[in-house]
């Protein structure tokens, strides 16, 4: 933790060209972040596919549950609150089950011994391939 004292010592040391330029860098981070916030758009619908093919085209404002049936057995997909998630399995690990829910375009979730896959379709944000948590 700093002391008081060396904190009061580098506010010193810093020139005026110093501080203009990190409150600029503050402000421009502050406005990047407003422009990504309402550059992302909510997702609409989750793609359901087996074996590779896509089978459901679900919307996600519809809460609903669907069984379907992959390469060892059934899988229970749930969609609520905007977001779809993975219930039950018939795989041995349920990774799948564990991932939770996903709700942003590009997220997916697969479970690779049953063949099933979720992924969230929709406007993501333009340009940006991934982005992290």
């Amino acid at each position: 933790m700093w002391k008081k004292s060396r904190l009061r010592d580098l506010v010193h040391i810093l020139t005026v060209g110093d501080k203009i330029l990190i409150l600029c860098l503050l402000s421009l981070s502050v406005v990047s972040g407003v422009v990504l916030k309402r550059a992302h758009k909510e997702a609409k619908y989750c793609i359901i596919s087996v074996n590779g093919k896509d089978a459901y085209k679900l919307l996600l404002s519809e809460p609903q549950k669907i069984e379907v049936k992959g390469a060892l057995g059934e899988s229970i997909i749930e969609i609520k609150d905007k977001s779809v998630r993975m219930l039950d399995s018939s795989c041995l690990l349920k990774i799948c089950v564990h991932q939770g829910e996903i709700k942003s375009p590009g997220e997916t979730i697969i479970c690779v011994p049953n063949r099933v896959m979720i992924r969230i379709a929709g406007p993501a944000f333009g340009g940006i391939d991934a982005v992290t948590r």
